[in-house]
């Protein structure tokens, strides 16, 4: 859809004046995406918002500064069924113990599949180039998000691990 690679604040009584859109990067630290001398209320990655941590620092008219929850968006359901499936099972999974990731509805792509995992502070915890459509994966306890591209198209799954 159209809006699926912007981000940004509603401003509707013209309050602030100024951003700075932050992103986690894939060590986890906060790195600035924009300078405010360059930002405005809208924020957009041409390749398409990725599933990590995005926050920005608004300021207002009168001086003061507001910060926003950090969020971490997640790719529109018509958007991936357009695309592919995403199934995870079991889910919850056993912590430690391989449970499975497997993209559906998608023909020639073994091998061309990218599976990016983040934990519930927006890190990145696992990384698998190269993926086929059935992948295994064991990972500690927690919750996580994870992302499959595959096609160029991102597909969105969530898993808790116990």
């Amino acid at each position: 859809t159209k809006w699926d690679d912007v981000i940004y604040v509603a401003n509707p009584q013209n309050e602030f004046v100024d951003y700075t859109w932050y992103r986690k990067d894939f060590k986890g630290e906060l790195q600035t995406l924009v300078p405010s001398s360059e930002s405005g209320q809208y924020y957009q990655e041409k390749a398409g918002l990725l599933s990590t941590v995005y926050a920005v620092k608004a300021k207002r008219v009168d001086g003061g500064v507001v910060y926003s929850c950090p969020f971490v968006p997640t790719a529109s359901v018509k958007k991936s069924v357009e695309v592919a499936s995403v199934n995870v099972y079991p889910n919850p999974a056993v912590a430690n113990q391989d449970f499975t990731v497997e993209i559906k509805d998608v023909e020639n792509l073994d091998g061309n599949i990218t599976i990016v995992i983040y934990n519930a502070n927006g890190v990145m915890v696992r990384r698998i180039d190269h993926a086929s459509s059935i992948s295994q994966i064991s990972l500690p306890a927690g919750q996580y998000t994870g992302v499959a591209v595959a096609d160029g198209k991102k597909l969105t799954f969530r898993v808790i691990v116990q």
